[in-house]
């Protein structure tokens, strides 16, 4: 959904109201934030807090800025601490390690989130070690979404995933992304192709798991091959993947076999492979023809 922010005196007031209708609500934070301003934003987080009305998607978008954002934010932050109503929260673009910190308390606390998404981050593993309880201790957590965070590598996806299975969380989305596929394979930063291989155990041990996407530099023709093998056991549950990645014609036609023995699969997405050809596509789609429980492949 596209973000729409609206000055934070609109939101008070809404959360003011008496009404079933969930609430959106997208910030910004950058620039030159005045006392008047951040008065008013720390208002509008006491009053999250404080209402009763639902707020289905809380996004908050960072553009850089100067002291006083970091400031506000920490204010933010701390009259945040004990909000219950917010089902999915969302942080993008130039969030880092002090950001984190603001926004801990509020989240290690935190029990009722269902999901949070992490986009275009600054975010390493230091930060996220910071908040590892959140995903531990919140039981209603259902979706996660790391899309395009730049500094995000094997150490931390292995300690947020064993930190969700360690605490028998019961997820249905897990969504991990990285951008330009095609950048060298040599770079420092990123998810390896043993990095793609413990993502594909961790789906192998969350039955609850529905909705898979994996866009990986490093998912190679081995890596599909990993991910088909769990695709094929009776107790995936998986109903929507998407993967795009280095792969070819032989980690797809492995995927293909594991599709025949697969009854929950109802949507295919591939994109950004490498030596993809017509023999690859016809393996997929020779898999999934005449199967009554797909509902498409692309």
């Amino acid at each position: 959904m596209p973000l729409i922010i609206k000055k934070p005196s609109v939101y008070i007031s809404a959360l003011k109201q008496e009404s079933k209708e969930p609430l959106h609500i997208g910030l910004s934070f950058g620039g030159t934030i005045t006392d008047a301003e951040a008065s008013e934003l720390i208002d509008l987080a006491r009053a999250i807090r404080q209402s009763k009305r639902d707020v289905k998607f809380f996004w908050i978008r960072f553009n850089g800025g100067d002291d006083s954002v970091l400031s506000t934010f920490n204010s933010f932050g701390r009259e945040l601490v004990g909000a219950s109503t917010i089902s999915s929260f969302a942080l993008e673009d130039s969030v880092g390690f002090e950001e984190v910190q603001c926004i801990r308390d509020f989240l290690i606390q935190n029990d009722t989130i269902r999901g949070i998404k992490f986009l275009r981050t600054n975010l390493c593993h230091l930060s996220f070690s910071l908040i590892r309880p959140f995903f531990m201790h919140n039981s209603s957590l259902r979706v996660l979404d790391m899309s395009s965070n730049t500094l995000i590598g094997d150490e931390t996806i292995k300690d947020i995933l064993d930190a969700i299975h360690q605490g028998c969380v019961k997820l249905e989305v897990l969504n991990i992304t990285e951008n330009d596929l095609d950048r060298d394979v040599n770079s420092s930063n990123g998810i390896s192709a043993d990095g793609a291989e413990f993502i594909s155990s961790f789906v192998s041990r969350t039955p609850t798991l529905s909705s898979l996407k994996l866009r990986l530099r490093e998912l190679n023709d081995e890596g599909v091959g990993t991910l088909a093998v769990v695709l094929s056991k009776k107790a995936c549950r998986v109903s929507r993947l998407d993967i795009g990645g280095r792969f070819g014609d032989n980690g797809i036609k492995i995927l293909a076999e594991a599709l025949k023995f697969n009854r929950t699969l109802k949507t295919i997405t591939i994109s950004h492979f490498q030596n993809l050809s017509d023999i690859g596509g016809q393996a997929i789609l020779s898999a999934v023809d005449g199967s009554e429980s797909w509902k498409s492949a692309s």
